[in-house]
């Protein structure tokens, strides 16, 4: 059984041929599995037979969809698909109803418990478990985000392609749990290297751990806009237990085109940790182990917050002379030439000066670039002011390329 369903869910084979297959099985009394749940006889129309999987296999449960910007199979032209992600605090608290055990080390005595991640320094340092040690509160749970491309052949165009998958781990119980996924030729061509559709997806996953950390339901969605009608969460939920975001896990290339953060070709920032160059990167390998600590100063969140602070300029639109002064002021650069909507010749708005090179960052007020033609005044708007080190080199000096709000340690 468990080779027919690794089968189908790879989609080697259809629901059709899983259904048939287990209905000779359970014919030809096949032991160690329920056959004749699965089975359903031959000469069904070919719909039917997806449809009676369809109530015997698990669903994922209530889906969050989120507008995310897209380019559908390679066109060139930009649109907005509903990308589905599961709730995770839903996740976390299904598995604590079928693990009680991990409510029970929460709430036990430290001193007692075998050491678990409950004792690591990234844990134990968190601002939102200090507080509840501090309150005397059961401990929160920690949870991690795991990202990372999956390499695939598709069977329809015959090529190879990829998928970035985003999962939440339970760090208690090592539980992944599929959050979303988006194919990366669907993702967004303008220039932004693919940051303009993913910002949607990371900003409603850290809606939700902002949600989980402080222990229930969130009031509107992740665009501030209202709960649609009939939905689950509707009315505010408590949740079973609080959680904390401790783990961001993800390879160099996600740290660099998933999470904002410089990529590990440039000299200045190869390291998302601490604060080598390149030239040094691979010069220190005997300090690494020195017990007076790394050869390198090691990055801090406040470090990620300061960059970000200095390079995002806030510019207030208040009305439809500004939006047109400034998109006529903008445009589309791709490769070495800019990374999506940049300005390309300083202007004044409302006080703020933008200068040549700032780039439209999507943002909690503005989530697609593309849609600023449509946005409602007054607005704010965010850009991205990077620096590069003086001419003739002119090699980018930031350590952090955009704002990723699930790099918050408070996920603010």
């Amino acid at each position: 059984m468990r080779l027919l369903l690794t089968w189908y869910a790879s989609c080697k084979i259809t629901a059709q041929q899983f259904c048939v297959a287990c209905h000779y099985c359970e014919k030809a009394a096949v032991k160690g599995a329920a056959f004749d749940m699965y089975g359903f006889g031959v000469g069904k129309q070919s719909g039917a037979y997806q449809k009676h999987l369809d109530t015997i296999l698990p669903q994922p449960g209530p889906l969050y969809e989120i507008a995310t910007p897209v380019n559908l199979n390679y066109s060139p032209i930009r649109t907005t698909s509903r990308i589905p992600m599961r709730y995770a605090w839903q996740c976390i608290d299904d598995e604590l109803d079928r693990n009680s055990a991990i409510i029970e080390t929460l709430e036990g005595d430290p001193d007692l418990r075998e050491t678990c991640v409950l004792d690591v320094p990234a844990y134990k340092e968190h601002p939102l478990v200090q507080e509840a040690v501090s309150n005397g509160e059961r401990l929160p749970v920690p949870v991690g985000v795991y990202l990372d491309g999956i390499r695939y052949i598709s069977q329809a165009a015959g090529r190879s392609d990829s998928v970035l998958g985003i999962w939440l781990i339970n760090l208690m119980s090592g539980k992944r749990h599929l959050m979303t996924s988006l194919r990366k030729s669907d993702q967004c061509s303008c220039g932004c290297r693919g940051y303009d559709s993913l910002f949607p997806l990371l900003s409603a996953l850290a809606w939700m751990l902002k949600a989980m950390a402080r222990g229930e339901t969130p009031l509107d969605r992740h665009d501030g806009s209202a709960w649609e009608e009939g939905s689950d969460f509707e009315q505010q939920q408590r949740l079973t237990t609080k959680s904390v975001l401790v783990w961001i896990k993800g390879d160099l290339m996600e740290h660099a085109t998933s999470l904002g953060l410089a990529p590990y070709s440039t000299y200045f920032n190869p390291c998302s940790f601490c604060q080598c160059v390149s030239s040094e990167m691979h010069s220190f390998y005997d300090d690494l182990s020195n017990p007076e600590g790394a050869a390198w100063i090691l990055r801090e969140d406040a470090d990620y917050e300061e960059v970000c602070r200095s390079r995002e300029k806030e510019v207030q639109v208040n009305s439809e002379a500004d939006k047109q002064t400034l998109t006529q002021a903008m445009m589309w650069l791709k490769g070495d030439k800019g990374r999506g909507r940049t300005v390309m010749r300083r202007v004044v708005i409302n006080g703020t000066a933008l200068e040549v090179g700032d780039r439209l960052d999507p943002s909690k007020y503005l989530l697609d670039p593309g849609k600023l033609s449509s946005m409602q005044v007054p607005a704010t708007l965010v850009f991205w002011r990077p620096t590069f080190s003086p001419a003739p080199s002119n090699l980018p000096l930031d350590s952090v390329v955009h704002r990723t709000r699930v790099c918050n340690v408070r996920l603010c």
